[in-house]
């Protein structure tokens, strides 16, 4: 069976805000093989991270108080209390989402599953459905690259697609890595607790930024 659309959006993060009231009088098809709608920036980026920096700040903020001549402290931190605030939030805007272009768009049809190209703007979308469309907009993401030593090592790793959801706060935790996402988790866990050891192939944190901001966070 082959069906042809105006327009293909491969991806349900930014390529999903390209459909707006311009496409009204377009037929879209969308297609996201991940269970979670909405990409990396809702689920497993900059929109949950930096909801984890606040309870973070707050922590520190409490231990740092002295300094501003108020006497306070931590009690404890409730890893999965702070979990639950994050992604109580975050799972219903994607599966919000989700509902809307399945059933709240009438122009737009979603198709769960990988696609493939198959042949010149023939895309198989992994549901038993192949389609043709005048236009492909790939807007696929990106995934972490875990290095081949790690994955052959046996020792157990995490990603930022389940370091967030752990059911417990960890003890020690090793960061492979040394740019902004590795330090904002370095400052997260740290805050909350964690003893965090940040493993880096060069002298420097941050080389990738400005000079004078990496030698000083290093």
């Amino acid at each position: 069976m082959t069906e042809h659309f105006d327009v293909v959006i491969i991806g349900s993060g930014s390529g999903n805000s390209i459909v707006d009231q311009r496409f009204d009088d377009k037929k879209v098809a969308l297609i996201e093989e991940n269970s979670t709608f909405g990409g990396t920036c809702l689920n497993v980026g900059c929109i949950p991270t930096k909801m984890y920096v606040y309870a973070a700040e707050v922590a520190r903020t409490v231990r740092d108080s002295a300094k501003y001549g108020i006497d306070a402290h931590v009690d404890a931190v409730r890893w999965p209390d702070i979990v639950e605030r994050v992604f109580g939030r975050i799972d219903p805007i994607s599966e919000g989402g989700k509902r809307y272009r399945a059933e709240g768009s009438p122009n737009v049809t979603l198709f769960q599953g990988h696609a493939s190209f198959v042949g010149p703007r023939t895309i198989d979308t992994g549901t038993g459905t192949t389609i043709t469309a005048d236009q492909i907009v790939i807007a696929a993401g990106s995934r972490p690259t875990v290095p081949q030593s790690i994955e052959d090592s046996g020792v157990s790793y995490h990603t930022n697609n389940d370091v967030m959801r752990l059911p417990a706060l960890p003890e020690h935790l090793v960061i492979l890595g040394s740019g902004y996402i590795a330090a904002e988790f370095a400052h997260v866990f740290s805050a909350l607790g964690s003893k965090v050891s940040i493993v880096a192939r060069k002298d420097s944190l941050l080389r990738a930024l400005d000079a004078d901001i990496a030698k000083r966070f290093t």
